[in-house]
């Protein structure tokens, strides 16, 4: 029987059941790593979080960095421009 929360009576000492926080310890996994296939259908979305293949940024079929042109590059220093002045108001 547990004590009343306000007694510092402490008088027996209870050894630590090793099954019992390994059951916490599990419980509180990801779900990756307690089961080997998803349980539930939201599970499914995600599961696999490894990249399928080498990420490689010179292979230029994969990889669009974003590229500027002309109008770009007016309409970010008109936007820049607007903020600053919005801030300085």
């Amino acid at each position: 029987m547990t004590d009343k929360p306000m007694v510092n009576n402490t008088e027996e000492d209870v050894e630590e059941d090793h099954s019992f926080i390994q059951a916490i310890h599990d419980a509180r996994l990801e779900p990756t790593k307690k089961y080997n296939h998803p349980q539930t259908a939201s599970q499914e979305i995600g599961w696999i979080s490894k990249a399928l293949m080498v990420s490689d940024r010179s292979d230029r079929r994969l990889n669009f960095p974003r590229q500027n042109t002309e109008i770009t590059k007016y309409m970010d220093t008109a936007w820049r421009l607007k903020e600053q002045t919005q801030n300085l108001s």
